[in-house]
């Protein structure tokens, strides 16, 4: 304070920094020599001066008689603007050091680094990360910024490298180390050194270390018997599992195959803990259903597992704006159809409630899987229900074809219907549905309607 105050009355008196400077150092009148006062200044000036006043200070080309230029000196400037959250001038002043041909100081590189890093300049971090390692000097506060922009790089091996260089600087490693390690060796789809890394280290896994593990294995196709395995250690080490440990372990079930049925019992483990913070969600419904389609079990078993899955449907509340795939309630509609006809009904009218999609294209896709299964009634009873819940709503070219493909093959008094309609609305048959439609339709004596397909200038080009 001294020092800055001495500067400040100088500075009165002479518009030059550097003349300024000569004069607060020839009027010391206090027990510090001169370089003491004039680093006291310069890290004075680092904390509460402008930019412009530093660079003077620290320009090698001027230096008061009787001060040498030294790393101390620089590294004073350097912590000053540390403290200041002064990155983009601790740089500059570092920059002035490294041209001046004055070796840094690991404090200095380490501090250029996190400034770096905190300017978004990951190349430059990098570089001065790279020199901080020549010195043998690491520190884990030196370290985390350029292990980070290491780890988004996907440069997995310097990460490990980085990991052992800590460890043999005897720094006591961390979880947040750990896991920044493991992302970096699972993301680059090396879950083979992902697994040495965490072998080593299990003390110090916490519960994002065990998610990203198991991440490696649904990333890697590793057996579903290696992910159970993680996940009872961890349940045995007293870790308390999330929503996005379940996802995975059941995601890792579901691709092996022959364990997808395993989806639905990880659910019940799920629920077991009762925890409102580790409840299903999307995610969770997604992989189910995927598990559903891999594994479909019994007709009994597909009925139950299907009404579990809509009751977690249900607590989603709106699916709206969720992010749902447009095939999640499409293949929920197909999958009930085929189990259970009135669970179909039910879970349409469920999605239409959440507001999962259109109106017209749930049902579209119920009478679609009706349709696919031949069930000319069901397909009929979806189409009346659609109208009569449903007002404002107009029947697409699907609805049609679908009422259609369901009675052809099940009811001629239903294809009759189904032809009628879609002409009554504009909707002609296409060329390889026509010769169905017409064998029916004159098998049954329906010789209006039969005209009335053949009258249609499509069907005739066709035809012809």
């Amino acid at each position: 304070r001294a020092a800055f105050d001495a500067y400040d009355c100088a500075k009165d008196q002479h518009k030059d920094v550097h003349a300024a400077v000569e004069n607060a150092l020839s009027s010391n009148s206090s027990p510090f020599t001169s370089e003491q006062f004039y680093c006291a200044l310069a890290a004075a000036v680092g904390r509460v001066g402008p930019s412009e006043m530093i660079f003077e200070l620290a320009d090698p080309v001027f230096s008061p008689k009787g001060v040498p230029r030294t790393g101390e000196f620089y590294e004073m400037v350097v912590r000053s603007l540390a403290t200041r959250q002064r990155q983009a001038d601790g740089l500059r002043v570092l920059d002035l050091m490294i041209d001046a041909g004055i070796p840094a100081s690991p404090t200095c590189y380490s501090c250029a680094v996190n400034f770096a890093c905190a300017l978004g300049d990951e190349d430059r971090c990098l570089q001065y990360f790279s020199r901080l390692k020549e010195t043998g000097v690491l520190s884990m506060r030196s370290c985390m910024a350029p292990l980070r922009v290491l780890a988004r790089r996907g440069d997995y091996q310097q990460c490990v490298e980085v990991l052992e260089l800590l460890e043999k600087n005897n720094c006591v490693i961390d979880n947040i180390v750990l896991n920044v390690v493991l992302h970096a060796c699972v993301t680059a789809n090396r879950f083979a050194l992902a697994q040495q890394v965490f072998e080593h280290r299990r003390h110090l896994a916490d519960v994002v270390s065990y998610n990203t593990m198991l991440k490696g294995v649904v990333n890697s196709h590793t057996t579903y018997g290696v992910a159970r395995a993680l996940f009872d250690e961890m349940m045995q080490r007293g870790l308390s599992p999330t929503s996005i440990t379940f996802n995975t372990l059941m995601n890792a079930a579901v691709r092996e195959g022959k364990t997808a049925a395993e989806s639905f019992k990880i659910l019940a483990e799920m629920q077991k803990l009762n925890d409102p913070s580790v409840q299903p969600d999307k995610y969770t419904c997604s992989i189910l259903v995927r598990g559903l389609i891999t594994h479909r079990g019994s007709l009994v078993s597909q009925k139950e597992k299907l009404k579990i899955l809509l009751d977690i449907v249900g607590t989603l509340g709106c699916l709206d704006g969720l992010g749902l795939k447009p095939s999640f309630c499409r293949t929920i509609l197909n999958l009930c159809a085929v189990a259970d006809p009135a669970m179909a009904l039910k879970a349409v009218q469920q999605f239409v409630s959440q507001r999962a999609a259109p109106v017209e294209q749930l049902y579209q896709a119920l009478m679609t899987a009706h349709a696919g299964q031949r069930r000319a009634h069901e397909c009929w009873e979806a189409w009346n229900h659609m109208l009569e819940q449903n007002s404002g709503v107009k029947p697409a070219k699907g609805h049609f074809l679908a009422l259609f493909d369901a009675s052809v093959a099940k009811d001629q008094e239903f294809t009759k219907q189904a032809v009628e309609l879609m002409y009554e609305a504009g909707v002609t048959l296409q060329p390889h549905r026509v010769l169905s439609a017409l064998r029916i339709l004159l098998a049954m004596g329906a010789y209006d309607t039969a005209l009335l397909v053949c009258q249609d200038q499509t069907v005739r080009t066709s035809l012809s």
